[in-house]
């Protein structure tokens, strides 16, 4: 298998030419785990109701 590095990632790719693996430096991989949960938390709340400033700021300041 051979290694081909772009940038700070590095494939492992076989010899078909498939990806078998990726190695990445920690903190560039706890940065794309946080980056995927905050898509999923936008994904799960696209349906809900939007507020206005003022209607958050009500809810504040009460």
């Amino acid at each position: 298998m051979k290694k081909h590095s772009k940038e700070r990632v590095k494939y492992v790719i076989d010899q078909t030419k498939k990806i078998k693996e990726i190695i990445m430096p920690w903190k560039e991989f706890t940065q794309l785990i946080e980056d995927m949960h905050d898509v999923k938390v936008v994904l799960e709340r696209k349906d809900e109701e939007l507020l206005s400033l003022d209607a958050i700021k009500k809810t504040l300041y009460v």
